[in-house]
C-alpha cells in the first residue's frame, strides 16, 4: 500500500498526492514526515505542481509524444504564473519541472535584444543583474 503525502500551501490548502507522485520531489523524499508545508507558495500554484507530478507518475515514459505535448502546454503560462511555478518546483527540487519551466525562459527571451527583454520582461530586471555581475567581476 502506497502512503499518501499531505502538502499545504502558504494559504493553508491541503493537497493529497500519492507516493508515486510525490517522490518526484527530492525534498518530500528525504523528509521524514508525511505532511510537508511548502512556504511562499499559493494553492492555485501548488495545486498545477500537483497536476504535474500527477500526470508524470502516471506517465509510463517521459519521452512518449504525449505527455511531451502536455508539458508543452502546461508550461505554456503567463509570466507571473510562470515564475511562481519555478519557485515552487525549486523549493520542492522536482528536477524535471525546473528544467521544463527554465526552458519556457529561456524560449522566452531567446533571440531577443537586451532592451526588448527589459520591455517586455520587467521581472528580469537584466540590465542590473549585468551590472551587478560585471562589478563582481571587477570591471
Amino acid at each position: 500500500m502506497s502512503r499518501v503525502f499531505k502538502l499545504k500551501s502558504s494559504d493553508n490548502e491541503t493537497f493529497e498526492v500519492e507516493e508515486a507522485a510525490a517522490l518526484l520531489s527530492e525534498t518530500i523524499k528525504s523528509s521524514s514526515s508525511t505532511e510537508i508545508t511548502v512556504p511562499n507558495v499559493k494553492a492555485e500554484i501548488l495545486g498545477k505542481v500537483v497536476e504535474w507530478c500527477n500526470k508524470h507518475a502516471e506517465s509510463e515514459d517521459t519521452k512518449d509524444q504525449l505527455i511531451k505535448e502536455w508539458d508543452a502546454e502546461f508550461v505554456s503560462v503567463d509570466q507571473h504564473v510562470l515564475f511562481k511555478l519555478i519557485t515552487a518546483a525549486d523549493y520542492l527540487q522536482i528536477k524535471e519541472l525546473v528544467d521544463q519551466l527554465t526552458q519556457r525562459v529561456g524560449d522566452m527571451i531567446k533571440a531577443k535584444t537586451l532592451k526588448t527583454v527589459e520591455m517586455t520582461y520587467p521581472t528580469f530586471n537584466v540590465e542590473r543583474e549585468v551590472q551587478e555581475e560585471l562589478k563582481s567581476l571587477g570591471f
